[in-house]
């Protein structure tokens, strides 16, 4: 969502490893922790369904997933979870492209399970099976970085801001 989008809403709430940009923005901001402090699964861009091994303990003593519990909890909510693993294996009962979907060895799994690893060989999911793009008349999609390293391009502007390079 562009950031334009974003300070239209009345309350925003992000949960991330650093100060972002976005995350600036934010009424509230909860801690989030990195890949090596996470138990569980992702899902990277290209749809690989891979496997994280906790490396480290979380310093904030919470993962990800057990925040949003928590969030959810003192919301009224009860999400009834005990681990990454609980939260796995509901999405994949659930979830159609996910379905059966098993992660205990290391072997690579792709959604949608027992699909195809290139999707939409037949179609897009329209009955005309084409499809649907739009343009985008305003707001700024892409700002432009000297790299895609986040941390990196602020450290660099922060180095300009003080006039040392």
């Amino acid at each position: 969502m562009p950031q334009a989008e974003l300070k239209k809403l009345d309350f925003l709430m992000v949960q991330d490893t650093h100060l972002t940009e976005t995350a600036k923005m934010a009424d509230v901001v909860i801690p989030a922790v990195g890949f090596a402090e996470s138990e569980g699964t992702f899902t990277s861009s290209e749809r690989r369904i891979q496997r994280i091994n906790k490396a480290i303990i979380p310093m904030s003593g919470y993962e990800n997933w057990k925040v949003i519990v928590e969030l959810a909890r003192v919301l009224g909510t009860n999400l009834d979870y005990t681990s990454a693993k609980d939260i796995f294996a509901e999405l994949t009962t659930v979830r159609k492209n996910y379905f059966r979907a098993n992660i205990c060895d290391n072997s690579t799994t792709f959604w949608p399970v027992n699909g195809s690893n290139v999707l939409y060989t037949e179609g897009f999911n329209f009955e005309d099976k084409k499809a649907r793009l739009q343009t985008v008349s305003d707001g700024e999609l892409f700002i432009e970085k000297a790299n895609t390293n986040y941390l990196r391009n602020q450290f660099i502007e922060f180095l300009r801001e003080k006039e040392l390079i």
